[in-house]
């Protein structure tokens, strides 16, 4: 019977430890080639080209003197 719950304890010990201990992040995304990461690095500065250029203010800089004419 002693052995039976000595058995029993050390389960329990182990399946405690086991079940909390850290487990390291599963990366489930495999790493990008360097010719990769360039080419997301250029469509990234393309897109902020294109985000400068449709925010670009040198329409409204002649607005004062348009306004003055009217």
């Amino acid at each position: 019977m002693k052995k039976w719950l000595i058995a029993l304890a050390v389960l329990l010990t182990v399946v405690l430890v086991v079940g909390c201990a850290q487990k390291a992040p599963a990366t489930s995304e495999a790493p990008k080639s360097t010719e990769a990461q360039a080419s997301d690095i250029e469509k990234d500065i393309a897109e902020v080209d294109s985000i400068s250029s449709d925010l670009d203010t040198s329409e409204i800089d002649s607005l004062d003197q348009d306004l003055q004419q009217i």
